[in-house]
């Protein structure tokens, strides 16, 4: 069953003249389009938030650990004091651990959707290139093993991103 798609890519590509579609290169569209800048400013923004909460955690949890580890302060204290700072050291370890396991679910799911995202939209603007110059198929640089650079389309497929940016967001304005 999971090799029916892919065989038929391969019949529906040899029916089709060689010199007749287009390769992008996504990771291109990601970088360099306004959409993709967007998102990575986004996503960066995000792991910058994630990284504050993050370290004030890790700060107050190394002070903590400074004082029980001083044998000097933890002369000093009381049996119910240095009681409380293991209890406060262990909560805020516990804390730690929440923050980091939580840090990379966000920043998984954000890059997941961050993807998808820009998925639909170099297929919007692969779809409008294709038209654009009558190619029945436009295929990721990532699913060929090799192909002549002139086929190549990505710089087309980034302007039409560009532009479908800059009308987006003068319609949001």
């Amino acid at each position: 069953m999971k090799r029916f798609p892919f065989i038929a890519l391969i019949l529906a590509l040899t029916t089709i003249n060689a010199a007749s579609f287009g390769i992008v290169n996504f990771n291109t569209c990601v970088l360099e389009s306004d959409y993709g800048k967007k998102e990575q400013e986004s996503f960066e923004k995000l792991k910058s938030q994630m990284t504050t909460l993050v370290q004030d955690i890790e700060t107050k949890l190394q002070a903590v650990s400074e004082k029980l580890n001083d044998p000097d302060q933890r002369d000093a204290l009381s049996p119910e004091a240095e009681k409380q700072l293991h209890i406060e050291f262990q909560s805020l370890n516990d804390e730690l651990n929440r923050y980091q396991n939580q840090f990379m679910q966000v920043m998984q799911q954000a890059n997941m959707q961050i993807m998808q995202t820009m998925a639909d939209k170099v297929a919007k603007a692969s779809e409008v290139v294709a038209k654009e110059r009558k190619l029945p198929l436009v295929l990721n640089k990532e699913m060929v093993f090799y192909y002549d650079e002139k086929d190549d389309v990505t710089d087309l497929v980034v302007k039409e991103m560009n532009k479908s940016f800059k009308s987006e967001s003068k319609d949001n304005s």
